[in-house]
């Protein structure tokens, strides 16, 4: 059970470094081709 708890806070955690990582690349790509 506790493995199914830790899996539970991982994933959402991963899912915020991928999304809040995403974000970043994509606001650095547009300000690259924005001059």
């Amino acid at each position: 059970m506790r493995v199914v708890k830790r899996m539970d806070l991982i994933v959402p955690a991963w899912l915020l470094i991928l999304t809040g990582s995403g974000a970043f690349l994509y606001c650095a790509y547009a300000g690259l081709l924005t001059p």
